[in-house]
């Protein structure tokens, strides 16, 4: 598991989907322990979801702003997605426009999802 590693005041855009099955995420963190992702746009999600979680502890999504994606459809364009044993982790003070699905939480414990500011979902 890797820890103490963040990512910040950073923007990024993709340019067009993979056209694969949905698999790629713009920032993607997973086995990671006290990991932070502050300060960072994110425009276009490439297919899965903005910021992606996967088996993440204790770790903070904060003061970001994530737009649109390249596709609406079902399994697509999540702006955050926590998924798969994730816990005690802060997702706060985001800013999030036009996405299929704003925040999902599948599985995990513990985590608090607050002030996040959803528009034209």
């Amino acid at each position: 598991m890797v820890e103490n590693v963040g990512l910040e005041s950073l923007r990024l855009q993709s340019t067009a989907s993979s056209g694969s099955e949905g698999v790629y995420k713009n920032i993607n963190l997973e086995s990671c322990a006290h990991c932070w992702v502050h300060n960072v746009q994110s425009d276009w999600a490439v297919d899965r979801s903005h910021i992606y979680l996967s088996d993440v502890y204790g770790s903070e999504i904060s003061n970001n702003y994530v737009y649109e994606g390249y596709s609406h459809n079902s399994g697509l364009t999540y702006a955050i997605l926590l998924e798969f044993r994730g816990s005690e982790n802060l997702i706060q003070n985001n800013i999030i426009r036009r996405a299929r699905h704003f925040i999902v939480n599948v599985g995990g414990s513990g985590n608090v999802w607050a002030y996040n500011f959803i528009s034209d979902p």
